[in-house]
């Protein structure tokens, strides 16, 4: 068997066991939803019924009664479901007795709602050049080097460069302009920018934009490390630590280190070292 065809195996075999950990994935994911569930109705009570006529209250729940012995019993052992460490449930209910109980679910709900859209605008600029970095940072990766970028991947390499630099803002023409002028970049990006992706930049270039690119994406995950942690420690401190959390699943900073050369240069031993970099 040749070697693409030992490459070409192993990467099916690769998909089988992605596919089985995926499958194993989605499975856990559903039985922590359901276990959270759970925390979430001995945290918070029965739910008040749409439609019921007179004054309807929670009940059951810690938040409401932070006191209750059979409140904190019932959380302390649906936190134990849930694979909660006790010193971290004991937690928990302190923060809740510290909270005290809120006079209706509505007060509840504004609380905890109040937090998570505090936390959505503070992170916003963060997040939003993150995601634009990732983006450049997976066509790099998909490509293997700068070398192999073509034209058309550098017109989007210099669109993610503007768009770092004023996230979340919408971008014209003649804004990607004054960007890369600014950053003295135009004289090297204007043929290929003023062509419509016709003309290729110097690999020297492309490694210039994503080098620069990586600096500013890295002094934001920083800050969209901080933003996270402030929000978590406000969320526990709020008597909400047995809640969902308000924030989205964390962002993953991973630069790519591009090879020295093409990967259809590459030699065998070159190929198995990526490989099990896990970078192809």
């Amino acid at each position: 068997m040749s070697f693409f065809q030992d490459a070409g195996l192993a990467a099916f075999k690769s998909r089988q066991a992605q596919e089985v950990l995926k499958e194993e994935r989605d499975f856990g994911i559903a039985e922590r939803e359901r276990q959270q569930a759970q925390m979430n109705q001995a945290l918070l009570g029965s739910q008040p019924q749409p439609g019921a006529q007179g004054p309807q209250q929670n009940e059951g729940g810690l938040l409401n009664n932070p006191y209750d012995p059979q409140a904190i019993i019932n959380y302390q052992n649906q936190a134990l479901l849930a694979g909660v460490p006790n010193e971290v449930a004991n937690q928990q209910v302190k923060a809740a007795q510290r909270v005290g109980s809120f006079d209706t679910q509505n007060q509840q709900l504004q609380a905890y709602s109040t937090l998570g859209d505090k936390h959505e605008k503070n992170i916003a600029k963060p997040r939003a050049v993150l995601e634009t970095y990732q983006g450049a940072n997976d066509l790099l990766k998909e490509r293997g080097s700068f070398e192999a970028l073509t034209p058309a991947d550098d017109l989007a390499l210099i669109s993610a460069f503007a768009q770092i630099q004023r996230p979340g803002e919408a971008m014209m023409e003649g804004d990607v302009v004054n960007i890369m002028k600014t950053a003295g970049l135009w004289d090297q990006v204007k043929a290929s920018f003023s062509s419509g992706g016709a003309t290729a930049l110097e690999p020297s270039v492309r490694k210039k934009i994503f080098k620069t690119m990586t600096t500013m994406a890295k002094t934001q995950d920083k800050r969209y490390g901080e933003i996270r942690a402030q929000t978590q420690k406000r969320f526990e401190q709020s008597g909400f630590a047995g809640l969902d959390s308000p924030m989205r699943g964390k962002m993953e900073f991973n630069p790519y280190t591009p090879a020295t050369k093409p990967r259809s240069q590459w030699t065998e031993a070159e190929f198995n070292a990526a490989k099990a970099r896990g970078e192809i």
